[in-house]
């Protein structure tokens, strides 16, 4: 990181910006972006899932019916795809190595998000959309291409929450500006699930659960493989024989 002087209080004091990534870095950020494609491949076993063939079950609460329903909130749960795919570039731009740790948790995220749909799937009552302002007609367009199940865990939720918790790991190379602004659209997203009446709070609670449980496994195995790592260089390290 760069050392800047400040010498306003008189004395000389050193603060540091996120540091900026060269040529090869960026080089080597654009090829990690194709990691991405893996995800519009796995939405065909979302779109297979997404459908009542196994049965339903609800996590409807008292808490949940009580929240109003904002079809304004449709903005940000659209907005949804740009900010995952757009937050992951930005992220595999500045910092690669985390980066690859959470496209391995997401994608751990969302095939333990299949199974639970598999085995236990869950619906969520939709109210009437009325209306003909732009609101209410892109929730009806939303409604119309997305089958009320596979809710629990909320997927919007859980991948929202995994970039919000990956760029608050990241001050050493995102600025204070750019991760408040990350954490504020994932939260909005989170809770555009419930004034849309697409999700309950146990989906997001889910969601959290899911993603801190997938960010532990990758964590675990990157451990893991780099103390292999370490053991098979020591073993093949000519001082060593």
């Amino acid at each position: 990181m760069s050392p800047i002087p400040n010498t306003s209080n008189g004395t000389a004091s050193v603060r540091s910006l996120p540091k900026q990534p060269g040529p090869s870095s960026r080089r080597r950020a654009v090829f990690a972006m194709l990691w991405m494609l893996i995800f519009p491949l796995l939405n065909t076993i979302y779109v297979q899932l997404n459908n009542d063939d196994r049965g339903v079950h609800s996590l409807l609460t008292d808490l949940d019916k009580a929240l109003p329903f904002i079809p304004a909130f449709i903005v940000p749960y659209l907005l949804w795809y740009g900010f995952l795919f757009g937050g992951l570039a930005l992220l595999a731009y500045r910092d690669l190595p985390l980066y690859g740790k959470t496209i391995a948790a997401l994608a751990v995220t969302l095939l333990t998000c299949y199974v639970i749909y598999f085995g236990y799937q869950t619906t969520v009552p939709r109210p009437p959309v009325l209306g003909e302002d732009v609101f209410a007609r892109l929730v009806r367009f939303m409604q119309v291409n997305d089958a009320p199940y596979n809710c629990f865990p909320s997927i919007h939720a859980a991948s929202s929450y995994l970039l919000l918790r990956a760029y608050s790991e990241s001050k050493a190379t995102i600025g204070p500006a750019i991760r408040t602004a990350v954490t504020t659209f994932a939260l909005l997203i989170i809770a555009s699930t419930f004034f849309l009446k697409q999700h309950v709070f146990m989906d997001a609670v889910g969601a959290v659960i899911v993603v801190e449980l997938a960010r532990i496994a990758v964590r675990t195995s990157v451990n893991l493989s780099r103390g292999e790592h370490k053991l098979y260089g020591a073993r093949n390290d000519p001082a060593r024989r």
